[in-house]
């Protein structure tokens, strides 16, 4: 498996399956996340075929460790292998740990989700965690921390997030709302 970074080309590609793999809430409009390939800490990490991009990996580096911000198959491929070889060949390749948000395990969705997380060496963090407003007109989301290849300690826990909270989120008060 082949994993390289974006191409301006590819992000349409990109960007389409964003859409239809996350709400509205837990992406920016295209705009604006096209605006993010200019900060030397995000990476669109694509895979494909043909050059079709096929699934995408959306990396920050925050020195320490790095964050997934988003991460999607192509519907058309999904079930059949190809987000965990992507998500292994990432993790192979990195020298920090490595975190990423999932929903709760309130639905039948988010519990496979987190057990494909977990299954790559992920744990799950119950910490209460709320993503901010990734954009104006979008709302805040409870979600959880899951972190590789260690679990986040309560210091840890509360570092990660507020170094997500800044630099993702460009939230600065993390001692209020979230």
């Amino acid at each position: 498996m082949i994993l390289k970074r974006l191409s301006s080309v590819s992000f349409d590609e990109v960007f389409s399956i964003m859409k239809h793999s996350f709400p509205k809430n837990e992406h920016r409009p295209r705009e604006e996340q096209l605006a993010l390939l200019s900060d030397n800490r995000y990476s669109l990490i694509t895979y494909g075929r043909d050059d079709v991009t096929e699934a995408f990996v959306a990396l920050w580096d925050m020195w320490d460790f790095y964050f997934i911000e988003h991460f999607a198959v192509a519907q058309s491929l999904r079930g059949r292998g190809v987000g965990s070889s992507i998500l292994k060949e990432l993790l192979s390749s990195v020298d920090r740990p490595v975190y990423l948000e999932a929903e709760p395990p309130d639905e039948e969705i988010a519990i496979r989700r987190i057990g494909f997380y977990r299954r790559l060496g992920f744990h799950y963090c119950d910490r209460e965690y709320i993503q901010p407003s990734i954009s104006d007109g979008r709302d805040p989301i409870p979600l959880k921390l899951m972190s590789y290849p260690k679990p986040l300690s309560d210091k840890d826990f509360i570092s990660i997030r507020n170094v997500i909270y800044k630099e993702v989120y460009h939230v600065t008060d993390t001692l209020g709302t979230y």
